[in-house]
């Protein structure tokens, strides 16, 4: 029973992760500044630092070592507001866009 409950309480987790949008994104990282300090705020950088490592895990990103958290949230906030057109796709789509445009890969540079 516990499995299964387990089971059934992440799969609608993920079901709502799965529709966020670039405008849902957008309103709960609207007053992320640097350090979260608010359940959104908090929500913010999870979301961005989740996508972000995942990314990185499987190799499609190339964050600099230096680069914090926060400021990888700060560079999702403000593509997501200089993109207004793009708000109704999958915010992790965005996330992942925002992040390879302000962190090229070199190798990507060279192609």
């Amino acid at each position: 029973a516990t499995l299964l409950l387990g089971s059934l309480i992440s799969s609608h987790v993920a079901a709502e992760f799965e529709r966020l949008s670039g405008a849902n994104l957008k309103n709960i990282c609207a007053s992320y500044i640097d350090i979260p300090s608010s359940t959104p705020d908090g929500m913010c950088i999870g979301y961005v630092t989740g996508v972000m490592s995942v990314m990185e895990y499987i190799n499609v990103l190339c964050i600099p070592v230096n680069a914090t958290h926060s400021q990888a949230t700060l560079v999702v906030q403000k593509y997501l507001s200089e993109h207004p057109e793009r708000l109704h796709l999958n915010a992790e789509g965005l996330v992942i866009d925002a992040l390879q445009a302000a962190f090229p890969c070199a190798s990507m540079l060279d192609e």
